[in-house]
């Protein structure tokens, strides 16, 4: 956090609609002959990236999806388009695997009438589903969990007991990890076919993307990993080891790779710190598990050895952590108005539990004037906390991985409207004032300065020119007189209306209304 609050600059951590030709909004005195996207940065096209929809709600034939060198560009010809209003629908997805949507309009000659169900129709189609979220967050976390437990718990058991690598005990933990990741690659490829294309069983339609394939080729490295473990107990023979190493380095480059680890300003520190992190996380969490399942009689032992390997990973964590997060954003402020930037608080205020407790762990490790039968017991009980504290930290990673990180600051501004009415001020602040996902605050006071709160406040929203809404906006209370919502979506640029109601009691109640513009 202090690292983000010393540094400045712009991250680009996704892809955004940079541009768009036809403009939107514009009113073309002619046909165009094509439709072009252009983004941050390169995206995978899926086959209705681009869906060109008259204003009555018929589909144009346009040609195929095409792109630049760069594929930082979607391109498809139009037809000569008659008179009249038309929507154009895209999505797309990100390199970080991340799905990205929207739609704007254009019009030819003279403007026609939009049936205002049109949009919201076009945009529903492309919004991923809970379950394909939820799906895709367990799939990850269950990869990282698994990924974990089977490198950091191979890695630590022939560090620190060395006798029982090819033992029951460990060869459940490194099983369970193999399993759990095969299961996790699979569900979380399953849930992103169903998010692209609306089937879960079209597995080459995720390969087609460029983080598909590294998942696709996670899932076989765990696959290929499965004679490792069935073989470990040949951990002294070289030829072992070397397929042991392979395995390990093509698992965690992988999962880089499929990621925020290609993504953002300096990819490849990125790349190397992800590598690095994921390195450090399995030698933890690995080593935690090799802890709980140890022999009570050594575990004091193996404790002793796998302390200093432990304290390294934390530090490394923390570092290459840190360089990631100040990649992925340009500021404090983008953290916190952001999924990415909670998740990876939430998921920092969980590592400095789960440290506390290790370091409770060490303490215990290193009492040398107590005995091994006093100093066990109370280790057992702290190393299960860190385990059920690693857990919490999976899951905070997953839904860190599954969040977009905060596009460009840089561009899109922040606007602020203040209105009086009846002795009552209201002021609507959008944070970037732009289409497709903001920061919302309302705020509502007295120009007399009383500390009269309304009892409720609603907030809409509509775009006269197309003659969209009114939409609530799904604002929640933060605090006496204000609400707040992150990601608010103003599917359109345009100029919107933005309408607040805010209720005293049930007899009383005072509108403010103002126009903003949302590029």
């Amino acid at each position: 956090m202090a690292a983000l609050a010393g540094f400045s600059g712009t991250a680009s951590a996704h892809a955004s609609l940079e541009s768009t030709d036809p403009t939107a909004n514009s009113l073309l005195d002619a046909s165009p002959t094509e439709v072009v996207l252009t983004f941050s940065e390169r995206v995978n096209p899926l086959d209705d990236s681009i869906q060109v929809v008259a204003g009555d709600g018929t589909p144009v034939d346009i040609g195929s999806i095409r792109q630049d060198g760069g594929k930082s560009t979607l391109a498809a010809d139009v037809p000569t388009l008659p008179d009249g209003t038309y929507v154009v629908a895209w999505k797309a997805i990100s390199a970080d695997s991340h799905p990205v949507s929207g739609a704007f309009t254009f019009s030819v000659g003279t403007p026609s009438t939009t049936d205002p169900n049109l949009v919201k129709d076009l945009l529903t189609q492309s919004e991923t589903s809970a379950g394909d979220q939820a799906g895709l967050a367990t799939g990850r976390a269950l990869g990282f969990a698994g990924m974990a437990m089977l490198l950091g718990g191979l890695a630590v058991a022939l560090w620190c007991i060395p006798g029982d690598v090819g033992g029951r005990r460990t060869g459940i933990v490194v099983w369970i990890g193999l399993i759990a990741g095969l299961v996790g690659s699979a569900v979380m490829i399953s849930a992103q076919a169903a998010t692209t294309v609306g089937r879960a069983t079209d597995w080459g339609a995720v390969g087609d993307t460029d983080a598909g394939r590294w998942w696709l080729a996670r899932l076989v490295v765990f696959a290929l990993a499965a004679p490792v473990v069935a073989l470990r107990r040949h951990h002294v023979q070289r030829l072992w080891q070397i397929a042991a190493v392979a395995v390990g380095i093509a698992l965690v480059c992988t999962s880089a790779a499929g990621g925020h680890g290609i993504t953002g300003r300096l990819v490849a520190l990125g790349f190397a710190a992800t590598v690095v992190h994921l390195v450090a996380m399995s030698l933890w969490v690995g080593g935690i598990g090799v802890l709980l399942a140890a022999p009570r009689d050594r575990m004091l032992a193996v404790a002793v050895r796998f302390s200093p390997v432990a304290l390294v990973s934390v530090a490394s964590l923390a570092i290459t952590g840190a360089v990631n997060a100040w990649r992925q954003s340009d500021s404090l402020s983008s953290l916190v108005h952001s999924s990415y930037g909670r998740w990876l608080i939430f998921k920092l205020v969980v590592v400095v539990t789960v440290v506390m407790m290790a370091a409770l762990s060490r303490r215990l490790v290193g009492r040398s004037e107590e005995s091994a039968e006093v100093r066990t017991p109370r280790l057992r009980r702290t190393v299960a906390m860190e385990a059920i504290g690693m857990v919490i930290v999976l899951v905070a990673t997953a839904g860190l991985v599954s969040s977009p990180p905060p596009v460009d600051a840089s561009k899109p501004s922040l606007a602020t409207a203040d209105i009086v009415q009846d002795d009552r001020i209201a002021q609507v602040t959008l944070d970037p004032a732009v289409s497709g996902g903001t920061t919302v605050h309302v705020y509502i006071s007295s120009a007399s300065g009383s500390f009269e709160q309304p009892t409720e406040i609603k907030v809409t929203a509509t775009l006269p020119a197309q003659q969209l809404g009114p939409i609530e906006l799904p604002l929640s209370v933060a605090g006496p007189g204000h609400l707040t919502g992150n990601g608010i979506d103003f599917p359109f640029p345009g100029l919107w209306r933005i309408t607040v109601i805010a209720r005293y009691g049930d007899f009383d109640a005072t509108t403010f209304s103002t126009d903003m513009e949302i590029t």
